[in-house]
């Protein structure tokens, strides 16, 4: 099985508050409006998590699409009640507990883009003179919802504007995803093990639907993943834990049998308020900053060392055969 590890390791992880609210922004055009409800938890400007400990409560119905022959259904038959996801047929629930759960942001955890992003984001400011560097954005950018991104950047825009201006952005980068995409080193491998192995996986985003799917297609993995929960169409999205919550609920896992991947603050403290233990991937942020965040261990890519050391059979070369066999399976 897992070794002392499984065996050893607590969790005391209260939730972080998110980044600061950026500086005085030159404002955009537009008549300034009130934003609309309160502020998401960790949101540039908003106040920490409301109420001390996360909420475990499902929110209302959900929106499915199906992607394979049969309906995403939960283990009683029925539609999940949270979340917005793809699902394809799996193996039965009843093989999953022996075997962790691998939860996956995407931007900067399965490719690097984050620098596609940043562009993306100067492409829109230069019509108003402004522009954003890379710090700004690893701290007030990197995880969080486009609405919150917003609010930050255009804080007198009206709130259309604001829809317009993150559409607009969002056209921006997928105009650049056209340039060539390459997973990270080792994620083909570990995925391919994970799946003879009967590792149950997801991707966990904030990022916006037509984006996470031309990503998937741009990498050979439009089909990859069973399950993808979309933070923003969500009640909360990350640094918030219920995509999280959300993609546990979804696999039939629980938090102590998982593993997230995420590369930033944002989403390492959405993995971690939900109880997951949550690898920080350095494709942006440092070792320090990813542990600061909640991150247990940090890793370059998918052929780190430090992976070998938790995820048994799945990183290494090992054979899909030998992976199972670390596992249980048989």
């Amino acid at each position: 099985m897992f070794g002392p590890f499984w065996s050893t390791l607590t969790w005391n992880s209260p939730l972080h508050a998110g980044p600061p609210r950026a500086g005085p922004v030159p404002a955009s055009p537009g008549p300034a409006r009130p934003v609309a409800g309160p502020p998401h938890a960790g949101a540039p400007g908003g106040d920490a998590f409301r109420g001390g400990a996360p909420q475990t409560a499902a929110p209302g119905p959900a929106t499915l699409e199906a992607v394979a022959p049969e309906p995403a259904c939960d283990r009683a038959g029925s539609p999940p009640p949270v979340a917005h996801l793809h699902r394809k047929p799996s193996m039965s629930q009843s093989d999953l507990p022996s075997v962790p759960a691998l939860l996956f942001d995407l931007d900067g955890t399965l490719v690097d883009t984050d620098r596609l992003h940043l562009e993306a984001y100067n492409l829109l400011l230069a019509r108003f003179g402004r522009s954003i560097d890379v710090d700004y954005y690893k701290t007030h950018v990197m995880g969080f919802k486009n609405e919150q991104i917003m609010d930050a950047m255009f804080p007198d825009a009206g709130e259309q504007d604001k829809r317009d201006y993150a559409d607009e952005k969002e056209r921006l980068v997928r105009g650049l995803f056209d340039r060539e995409l390459e997973p990270l080193p080792g994620l083909v491998e570990l995925l391919r093990n994970a799946e003879r192995a009967g590792c149950p996986t997801a991707i966990v985003t904030n990022a916006p639907r037509e984006n996470a799917r031309l990503l998937l297609a741009g990498l050979g993995m439009a089909d990859r993943f069973a399950i993808i929960v979309y933070g923003e169409e969500l009640e909360r999205g990350k640094p918030h834990p219920l995509p999280y919550l959300t993609g546990l609920q979804l696999l039939g896992a629980s938090a102590d049998n998982a593993f997230a991947f995420e590369d930033s603050r944002s989403g390492i403290r959405a993995a971690s308020a939900a109880g997951i233990r949550t690898f920080g991937v350095r494709t942006s942020l440092t070792d320090g900053q990813l542990r600061e965040a909640g991150a247990f261990a940090t890793i370059q890519d998918y052929r780190d060392g430090e992976l070998r050391r938790h995820l048994r059979g799945l990183v290494g070369g090992e054979s899909g055969t030998d992976a199972a066999a670390a596992h249980g399976q048989p």
